[in-house]
């Protein structure tokens, strides 16, 4: 049986006893519970996680025995899979000159990838996103056979046992928008563009990230709050609602897989999307006709994209039948399947 050690930046062993449990899915595990249960993989977990210092130096620094502990620890094992981008850059810069021999595979999430891909070596990098696929393949040739691009997807079996019924079979008679993520998210235009036509939105928020422009004079935004992720109750909320926005604020072409795991919510769900145009799936989204897309930080054509479905609710259940589809094929399970092949390329 291969052994594999998870390094990530949240703790793993939480989440895979949260799955065993029924109350998260497996998707939080990047393809590992599926390897687990098929016996063929027995599967460890490390957290690598800076202290909270708001210097960054001193952050950096704090990784340093961290690291190390790691790369002692790491040497027991047939793989090592860094789920987070910055977990295992020492052990990529190990390996670049020689000295770690474990097979490394790391999922690369947030760009700048250039200058890591100069320094370290890895025997498989999975990116999320498929534009950063693409330019690290052209900028590293030398290096494109170990890339590859895994569409991220959900625990179907999580939300079926939830929502019985899929958003895309619900009579939606009050449409509800809601968007349901925490980090890099523009909610302030939403507020104000819920506000203007006049349409009810939920936005999931904790109590520090509250918009800056909401406040008791609010009609039509209403905030749920969750200090801690709770997996139940999102995917019960969201299963009474119509349309998710994922409302990423102006900035880079291409922010990463920020809005990810709304979108593999929606998916799951058979919800209809609305998104910034400088996501990584918002291509996804227009291509296969699961939601429409605006620019991000412009008031005017979220308006457009939020009233297109006030005036065509029909819409709702068409697109959201098209995300559906699209989960039924974009899974935890494809995924897993993905990386499997990945680890036995790398025996």
């Amino acid at each position: 049986m291969k052994r594999i050690l998870l390094v990530n930046n949240y703790d793993m062993s939480q989440s895979r006893e949260l799955y065993v449990k029924g109350s998260s899915p497996s998707h939080h595990l990047f393809g590992t519970n599926e390897l687990i249960e098929s016996g063929k993989y027995e599967v460890d977990y490390a957290l690598v996680s800076p202290k909270n210092y708001h210097n960054k130096l001193l952050k950096l620094l704090s990784l340093i025995p961290i690291w190390i502990k790691i790369y002692k620890k790491s040497l027991q094992y047939d793989y090592v899979y860094g789920a987070a981008d910055f977990t295992v850059d020492f052990l990529g810069m190990a390996k670049k000159i020689g000295l770690f021999r474990p097979k490394l595979i790391a999922i690369f999430h947030h760009p700048p990838f250039k200058h890591r891909l100069a320094i370290e070596k890895f025997d498989g990098i999975i990116f999320l996103g498929k534009d950063a696929f693409n330019e690290m393949k052209a900028t590293f040739p030398s290096q494109s056979n170990k890339m590859h691009f895994f569409q991220w997807g959900p625990d179907l079996k999580f939300y079926e046992r939830i929502a019985t019924i899929p958003n895309c079979q619900n009579e939606h008679k009050e449409i509800v928008f809601i968007s349901n993520g925490k980090t890099k998210r523009d909610h302030e235009i939403l507020v104000s563009t819920s506000e203007a036509i006049k349409t009810k939105t939920i936005i999931v928020s904790d109590k520090q990230n509250l918009p800056k422009n909401f406040n008791a004079d609010n009609t039509y935004v209403e905030i749920f709050y969750q200090e801690k992720p709770d997996d139940i109750k999102m995917v019960e909320l969201l299963n009474r609602c119509s349309v998710l926005v994922i409302p990423t604020p102006k900035g880079p072409v291409k922010y990463g897989p920020i809005g990810l795991t709304s979108l593999v919510d929606a998916i799951a769900l058979g919800m209809p999307v609305i998104t910034a145009d400088n996501t990584v799936f918002a291509e996804i989204v227009e291509k296969e006709k699961i939601g429409l897309v605006y620019k991000s930080g412009d008031m005017s054509d979220l308006k457009r994209c939020m009233q297109y479905f006030l005036d065509h609710p029909e819409e709702i259940n068409v697109m959201g039948q098209n995300a559906y589809n699209y989960g039924r094929t974009h899974n935890i399970t494809a995924f897993a399947q993905k990386l499997e092949a990945v680890l036995k390329l790398n025996k």
